[in-house]
């Protein structure tokens, strides 16, 4: 998923998580919160407008209508509790830093998705030829072996298996890599990620009589 995509998934969330506590917040019959507010993208400055009325409803206006028909989605909240504080244990996150991590995972994705690609048709090419492509060129998926996030690579290829990885760029994304295997005359695969952040892609995961397994600082994803 690319983060154009998630962007707005993550608006419509942080939207309704809003509207959802001014709802509650109002009393029977009317409300402080009513009215018409903004919530603003801290990065771009783009902003989605919410309307609360005294009735106890809420609305945010749809970013996919056209703009000589302005269009409101109804959001179903209701008011379930007179509690207005947060929890003692409770987390405060801001908009902007919410929203950076919405835009780490869709990068991340991004190496986790194509390493998984790659593995996906390293099988299908063994199963085709009885071995496996040494070259991301050989598999012909069309795919670039370098983006702006990760860099990705056929580290290893032997009779029976076939290491991938997905390298990290940016300091603050997770690396990836991927293990193709012959077992029983078909192939297994095993896709593993870095613990945490890291540009160094996990080592080549470990064979034993019972499959394979994720090197030490890394986990199936």
């Amino acid at each position: 998923m690319s983060p154009n995509l998630a962007k707005p998934k993550f608006w419509l969330a942080s939207t309704a998580t809003l509207l959802f506590a001014a709802g509650c917040s109002g009393t029977q019959g009317g409300s402080d919160w009513a009215g018409t507010w903004e919530i603003q993208d801290p990065q771009t400055q783009d902003s989605v407008t919410i309307v609360l009325t005294e009735d106890g409803k809420a609305y945010v206006n749809s970013p996919l209508a056209s703009t000589d028909t302005p269009e409101y989605l109804e959001l179903p909240i209701a008011r379930v509790s007179d509690e207005s504080a947060l929890p003692e244990n409770a987390r405060v996150v801001t908009l902007e830093e919410a929203m950076a991590q919405s835009m780490e995972a869709a990068r991340e994705s991004e190496g986790q998705t194509y390493v998984g690609a790659l593995a996906r048709a390293q099988q299908a090419y063994y199963l085709e030829n009885e071995r496996f492509a040494e070259s991301l060129e050989e598999l012909q998926l069309g795919l670039q072996s370098e983006t702006e996030n990760y860099q990705y690579a056929i580290a290893s290829v032997e009779n029976d298996a076939a290491y991938m990885t997905a390298t990290a760029k940016q300091d603050d994304l997770k690396s990836f890599s991927s293990l193709v295997y012959v077992e029983d005359g078909g192939t297994q695969m095993l896709l593993c990620g870095t613990d945490d952040a890291s540009k160094t892609a996990p080592e080549r995961p470990e064979m034993s009589d019972s499959g394979a397994t994720c090197a030490s600082g890394s986990s199936p994803q």
